[in-house]
């Protein structure tokens, strides 16, 4: 197509086949191709503008081949069209969330559900409603967001508040996250295991391009290894006093709480230190809400149970609750109790009684063997 192209008939202009109405498609040729066409599109004749004549091109000529006015309309409307669907989705979301807290909260609402499909379609209808909610996107990649958006938020506290994150810290971060990716994420951890360790700074380096279902078996070595050390449960982490250990934990504590679908038992040396553990928490809790990447839908709806035994409620479109127990290891533990407890999937101990025992016995024994061979 020359640049001679500007001063043809409309018959000549029909008869080059640049523009072809009918059922069948239209095609476009690359100026120095024969009639070799670059993109074809299947448009609506009724939904575009059949422009022979008007062609859009670059204020250079030759720099970009000519664009009909026709596809040009045709790509805003298919913009508009996508932008339309998305914000459609995105209300059709906020309204399946909506009915759903009505239907969990409103007795009434439950009541005129009931009398309508009866009780067994009323448990199917809810059982629809999740499911709607499931099938917008993959669960295990849901959980991957909380776990990203959690390790970020804990970065921001610290930003915000003009500190830096001391090495153990990090350390007591990476050991508590990875430490409970196997209980959350299930058989569906290998997908996310070098995301997670990317987020905690601690993926192998050249592995950007990590494929999980095509690993390298280099990075695939490191990826395993590195995971096995921190999500080993018995870890061990010494550090001195008055260093910001305490402060790290009812961080990383109220991180996950907020975040993740979670059961967590904390054992205290006795009632006072749980007392405390447990304001800290959920102070913490509190500053984490504050913060600006924190949005509403993600914030606690309420707080229930008794000052030992806590439940944390969510959104229903954006998490479960989440369980915290404050526990003292000492004789007053009989006076907490709760019913039927599900099996912590995290519990952290800050006794030293043991300690004090082992040590003890230590000295117990020496003693006897120092008394045996003199």
């Amino acid at each position: 197509m020359s640049s001679a192209g500007h001063s043809a008939s409309p018959a000549a202009l029909s008869s080059s086949s640049e523009l072809t109405r009918g059922p069948r498609p239209l095609r476009l040729a690359r100026p120095g191709l024969s009639r070799a066409p670059w993109r074809a599109l299947s448009p609506d004749p009724d939904d575009i503008l059949w422009l022979r004549r008007e062609i859009v091109r670059d204020p250079v000529p030759g720099s970009r081949p000519p664009v009909p006015l026709a596809v040009a309309v045709d790509c805003v409307r298919l913009r508009l069209y996508k932008d339309q669907v998305e914000e459609e989705s995105r209300r059709s979301e906020r309204e399946r969330v909506s009915e759903y807290n009505r239907l969990m909260t409103d007795r009434v609402a439950q009541a005129v559900l009931i009398r309508e499909l009866g009780l067994e379609g009323a448990k199917a209808r809810v059982r629809e409603i999740r499911a709607s909610g499931n099938l917008e996107g993959d669960a295990s990649d849901r959980l991957m967001y909380r776990f990203r958006r959690m390790v970020e938020r804990v970065f921001e506290y610290f930003q915000t508040n003009g500190m830096r994150m001391e090495p153990f810290q990090m350390e007591l971060l990476r050991g508590v996250v990875l430490g409970v990716t196997e209980a959350q994420f299930g058989d569906e951890l290998f997908r996310h295991k070098h995301a997670l360790l990317s987020t905690l700074n601690l993926a192998p380096l050249g592995s950007e391009s990590y494929d999980y279902q095509d690993p390298a078996r280099s990075h695939l070595h490191e990826v395993e290894k590195e995971f096995a050390r921190y999500a080993n449960p018995y870890t061990l982490c010494l550090a001195p006093r008055q260093c910001g250990k305490s402060l790290a934990m009812r961080l990383i504590l109220a991180a996950v709480l907020l975040h993740l679908d979670i059961n967590v038992m904390v054992q205290a040396q006795n009632k006072h230190m749980c007392t405390t553990l447990r304001l800290g928490v959920e102070a913490a809790m509190e500053e984490l809400q504050r913060l600006p990447s924190f949005l509403q839908t993600e914030r606690t709806v309420s707080v229930h149970g008794s000052p030992e035994n806590r439940v944390y409620r969510f959104d229903p479109g954006y998490k479960g609750s989440s369980f915290a127990h404050f526990l003292s290891s000492s004789n007053d533990v009989s006076g907490h109790s709760f019913t039927s407890p599900p099996r912590p999937s995290l519990s952290i101990s800050f006794s030293v009684t043991s300690l004090l025992l082992l040590a003890v016995f230590a000295f117990f024994f020496l003693s006897l063997s120092f008394h045996f061979i003199s």
